[in-house]
């Protein structure tokens, strides 16, 4: 053999062996992610029977992948800064977020279900986990805003007519069901009052007059939820023994329930007659999940709805008590599962009811913390009321007829009446004794 020969012959010998080696290494790798695609697809399992993640959470998080932050702030499209308690701080991308109106415009009716089951998912999880909690628990801080945001989400695409059409009726009942196992979980976390909201909703639901005067049935029903949730002991049995003599309606004829499909299908077109504008002021209003805000979990932060805007006063993250959080989603899913089952219709109610839940909310307990503040700077003690609970109730009435009144232009009155009209605002400011 000449030398080249050899040389040759040592060069395939060293080909071969690295080509076995890579083979080897490929095999390797091969086997390890079998091993662990398996091993996940096994975690997941265990979560799906644990109570963790859920495919309408897994949807949401794919619904947000593209978003990412940069030098510039949130990137992709229709992405922006919508921060949640215990988000990781920036370079982190976890705080960017897709905005409703890019959810409602592309695909609203899949992101509808997906935030359906956001909400169901997370209410489970804080049923679970957070009864009793304060707002120093920061987890429970984080599924109480995110149940805030896929309500509010809810909300603006039941004010939807074209997101509401584009669900099948199939899909309608599954939603109508999921309302139904979120308002269960979180009133599970009432005690006594839980099972006193739950009998509340049965009564309302197989009365005739939720039909003949949706209105009213609404009112109704939000009264009695923030006087179980926010009222005094007094005004929470008071409100228990209202329910347990709650008188129902006598049944509608033919004729009057003809005449109410009728009439309710005109309010619904109605209710829904400026869908922009009422998400705007949704976001105008809300105090409970804004967002946009740097960071949730820092009350110096937390927005100023005051700023530049007479009506509103400064509401701090950590003067919001559970209770108010409680309040807000008890009264909306009340009335979803209510309207849902009776009265689909008109869902675009629950669209207001939470427009004057959250404005009338910001502004009372803005007011009433504004107040404290001066008593104990020590100014003139006396002169000026709190708003409290009645308060709160003459500015929610008021609100919440604004659409049935105003076709067409009920946000635009509601910005007003919030942010602009100085002089309703201070005839309502009550002195102390009157």
């Amino acid at each position: 053999m000449t030398r080249d020969s050899a040389l040759a012959c040592k060069a395939l010998l060293f080909i071969a062996l690295l080509t076995g080696h890579e083979a080897m290494r490929i095999k390797e790798g091969a086997d390890a992610m079998v091993d662990e695609s398996q091993t996940v697809a096994r975690r997941a399992s265990q979560r799906g029977t644990s109570g963790g993640s859920d495919p309408a959470e897994e949807a949401f998080k794919a619904l947000n992948h593209e978003c990412s932050w940069s030098i510039y702030g949130c990137t992709g499209d229709g992405c922006t800064r919508r921060s949640l308690a215990l988000d990781w701080p920036p370079p982190s991308s976890q705080s960017c977020r897709r905005t409703d109106q890019y959810m409602l415009d592309h695909n609203g009716a899949e992101n509808f279900k997906t935030a359906a089951g956001v909400l169901s998912a997370k209410s489970k999880k804080y049923s679970d986990h957070c009864k009793g909690a304060t707002i120093f628990n920061r987890h429970c801080a984080r599924r109480q805003q995110q149940m805030m945001r896929a309500m509010k989400f809810i909300a603006k695409a039941q004010a939807s007519k074209e997101t509401m059409d584009a669900l099948p009726h199939a899909d309608k009942v599954q939603q109508a069901e999921s309302f139904k196992t979120s308002l269960e979980n979180i009133a599970g976390t009432m005690g006594e009052n839980g099972a006193v909201v739950m009998e509340l909703v049965g009564k309302v639901q197989a009365d005739a007059g939720l039909k003949k005067d949706p209105k009213a049935s609404v009112q109704y029903l939000i009264e009695m939820i923030a006087k179980l949730t926010l009222g005094s002991d007094d005004e929470q049995e008071k409100a228990r023994e209202d329910i347990r003599n709650y008188q129902a309606a006598e049944p509608l004829t033919e004729q009057e329930t003809q005449e109410a499909d009728e009439t309710n299908t005109k309010l619904g077109a109605q209710l829904s007659s400026d869908t922009k504008d009422v998400s705007e002021v949704l976001d105008q209003v809300d105090f409970a999940a804004p967002d946009g805000q740097e960071d949730l979990d820092d009350p110096d932060l937390y927005p100023d709805l005051a700023t530049n805007r007479s009506a509103l006063i400064q509401v701090q993250s950590k003067a919001l008590a559970a209770n108010v959080i409680a309040f807000i989603l008890l009264a909306i899913l009340v009335t979803c599962v209510v309207v849902w089952a009776v009265l689909e219709v008109i869902a675009a109610i629950i669209t207001w009811a939470l427009v004057a839940i959250l404005g009338c909310g910001a502004y009372t307990v803005g007011h009433d913390v504004a107040i404290s503040k001066t008593v104990d700077a020590g100014a003139a003690e006396g002169k000026v009321a709190k708003l409290g609970f009645t308060g709160f109730s003459v500015c929610f009435l008021k609100v919440f007829a604004f659409p049935f009144i105003i076709t067409g232009r009920a946000a635009v009155a509601t910005y007003n009446y919030f942010f602009k009209d100085k002089s309703q605002k201070s005839a309502e400011v009550v002195p102390a004794g009157k």
